[in-house]
């Protein structure tokens, strides 16, 4: 059951290039279990097809990890950190 949603907006690290990506995405906030269903991930000025495939989020001790794999990566920080933002607003 979505709780919210809201869009969110974000920068991406390439590490290998240290190219800074600003995207956006929607994010629809869900319980059972509760977590963040991040869809549409694409450049902020460019495009309206997705750029990255949807990725489901939770937060586990602090951390932002994939639901799945319980795994934090620089993808799940960065977006992990922008909701933090969002929602401290």
């Amino acid at each position: 059951m979505v709780i919210r949603a809201f869009a969110l907006f974000f920068q991406y690290c390439l590490k290998q290039s240290k190219i800074v990506v600003n995207l956006r995405a929607e994010v629809e906030v869900q319980n059972n279990p509760l977590c963040y269903v991040v869809r549409n991930i694409r450049p902020l000025k460019h495009g309206t097809s997705p750029a990255i495939p949807e990725v489901i989020l939770t937060k586990k001790a602090s951390v932002w990890v994939h639901l799945d794999s319980q795994r934090a990566t620089d993808l799940t920080v960065s977006i992990g950190k922008a909701i933090d933002a969002y929602e401290v607003k």
